[in-house]
């Protein structure tokens, strides 16, 4: 997977790092402003040029040097938050999906689906949005591009009965990973965040041993503003990762380090086209060296 597609709005604007010489006042101010404009936010940013201040007062840096402190910065970042891993055939695992409305979630979870399932896993999904007229038809229509079950009430029905039913389907024939669709939903309202809540709850208590996942899904395309709706969902239900799609689109890479830094979240999967096969996992070295150049190693890095 190239890195100009996968970070096409930010790769351009940071390597100026690698090849310039001195790092002075006007250096800074255009890092400043290059962090706002990839995306990675005010706090971060400010987060991000203190460290470099704290460097220059120890000793005169070179540009290239700079890069490297910033490419350890983010590495500490991600090391900080730890994937956790499959749960294997005793704890079945369980992905639930949750996200505003056109974010890609239905398709998401058709591509993580074939993901799991090339590795040999028994997949089973859920067609947890019972809120629009065709809500659970596209997941249907994926499982059976998939060849994969999918678990399925009309429109309107409870989607908490959904997931029980489900989770029964798991343990009577034995599935390893279940994958949770849910329907978009504003984070303004309230009872469809209840509902949200109420199927996370059935999911905890039915397998209270699986290993589950809440993974929030973002339409990089939106950047801040996809941030902002981010502290609802996560009261709402426990997430534990991120998958950001449309990254193939006109979305800015600056945006995982927010992700990282301000909510403490990792990204689990990157989505960069319409294929199945167009999802993957983040690659710290790949994307600290996609946003400074060769220059900045991960600190974890052999």
């Amino acid at each position: 997977m190239s890195k100009k597609r996968l970070f096409s709005g930010w790769t351009s604007p940071l390597r100026w790092l690698s090849h310039r010489a001195a790092f002075d006042e006007a250096a800074m101010d255009r890092l400043e402003a290059d962090l706002l404009t990839a995306d990675v936010g005010l706090p971060t940013t400010l987060k991000l040029l203190a460290v470099v201040e704290r460097a220059l007062r120890a000793r005169q840096l070179q540009a290239s040097e700079v890069a490297s402190v910033l490419g350890a910065e983010v590495g500490r970042m991600a090391a900080a938050l730890s994937a956790p891993a499959f749960g294997g055939r005793r704890h079945p695992q369980i992905l639930l999906l949750v996200g505003v409305n056109g974010v890609g979630k239905t398709t998401t979870a058709a591509k993580i689906a074939h993901r799991y399932r090339t590795q040999g896993h028994k997949v089973l999904l859920a067609a947890c949005d019972t809120f629009r007229a065709a809500g659970s038809d596209q997941l249907q229509t994926w499982g059976k591009r998939l060849d994969l079950p999918v678990v399925a009430h009309k429109r309107g029905s409870d989607a908490a009965a959904v997931a029980f039913e489900a989770l029964q389907k798991v343990q009577n024939e034995a599935y390893e990973v279940l994958i949770v669709d849910t329907a978009g939903r504003l984070h303004t309202k309230r009872h469809l965040m209840d509902e949200l809540a109420k199927i996370e709850r059935v999911l905890g208590k039915k397998l209270p041993h699986a290993h589950r996942e809440t993974l929030w899904v973002l339409d990089a395309t939106h950047g801040q503003n996809g941030l902002a709706q981010a502290q609802v969902f996560v009261e709402a239900v426990k997430v534990t990762g991120v998958v950001l799609t449309k990254m193939d689109g006109h979305a800015k890479g600056g945006l995982l380090l927010p992700i990282m830094d301000q909510m403490k979240l990792a990204v689990r999967y990157i989505g960069i086209g319409e294929s199945l096969e167009a999802l993957t996992t983040l690659d710290m070295d790949n994307y600290i060296s996609s946003l400074f150049g060769d220059a900045s190693p991960h600190p974890n890095k052999r």
